[in-house]
């Protein structure tokens, strides 16, 4: 395993997040229905949480600031998108307004910047418990295609007629379906025609954040494809999102790894 407490890369064509900013940026919802039922829905999945990030620019040390998403899975450890994480120097997550600092984050060896959408997984380790009373499982089966999932993000958002336009830092979760799978790649896009009562699709953000089929925690939120050049989350617009069932010995490898490395440090 290859550890650094700070690896990532930059995806080219999409903007997960936007960088020096404090804005993580959300999705895009069905316009007939009503935005409280998306807060609503969004208070129901907690382990979704921000992630905020000290970074340095690699060519001119300028310090900036930006902000993401992360999915908590256990007592210490959080998943996030790769290349989430990019440049950075410390990163804090915040449960109900309190701050818990990332000790170390473990990039997927197999990751690279040039192949958007290729092992974009990334997993975090805190030293200090979230205590969570429960945590998402892992949706370790291969059946996920077709399925109506649950997206859940904060930041900007709007409806699919007009992408995402709004701000106001908000958890917010809806619906949509795994179209189809490519790589290790869950797919979902925004079809006129077919759109669930709870429609959600990613808008230009929200990096980090969680798919879920059935409560468990099945994708991480990793890029927006438009064939308009505009990743808004409008009609015609895909997201993309890791494929956890393809994941789940490689994080079980790492946080097995990563505390042995632990134990074993000089005290």
């Amino acid at each position: 395993m290859r550890r650094n407490s700070f690896l990532a890369i930059l995806v080219r064509y999409v903007l997960p997040w936007l960088a020096g900013s404090a804005v993580a940026l959300a999705g895009a919802t069905n316009s007939q229905t009503p935005d409280a039922k998306y807060l609503e829905l969004g208070r129901q999945f907690p382990w979704v949480v921000r992630l905020h990030t000290v970074c340095e620019a690699p060519d001119t040390a300028k310090v900036y600031q930006r902000e993401g998403s992360a999915v908590i899975i256990g007592p210490h450890w959080l998943l996030t998108a790769a290349h989430a994480t990019e440049n950075v120097k410390s990163a804090v997550v915040y449960v109900d307004g309190v701050e818990y600092a990332i000790a170390s984050l473990i990039r997927h060896t197999a990751y690279s910047a040039e192949r958007v959408g290729f092992h974009d997984i990334a997993l975090g380790y805190s030293a200090q418990e979230f205590k969570f009373p429960a945590y998402p499982a892992l949706y370790a089966a291969d059946d996920e295609l077709h399925k109506t999932a649950v997206i859940v993000g904060y930041g900007l958002h709007g409806d699919l007629k007009t992408g995402a336009t709004q701000f106001d830092s908000q958890r917010r979760a809806g619906q949509n379906q795994v179209a189809r799978l490519e790589n290790a790649v869950l797919i979902c896009d925004s079809d006129r025609a077919t759109q669930l009562p709870m429609e959600f699709l990613l808008a230009s953000g929200d990096s980090g954040g969680g798919l879920f089929i059935d409560g468990k925690l099945a994708g991480i939120n990793s890029f927006v494809g438009a064939q308009d050049k505009i990743p808004d989350g409008n009609y015609g617009d895909e997201s993309g999102h890791t494929r956890i069932s393809l994941y789940v010995e490689w994080i079980e490898k790492c946080q097995a790894q990563y505390l042995a490395e632990v134990a074993a440090a000089p005290k």
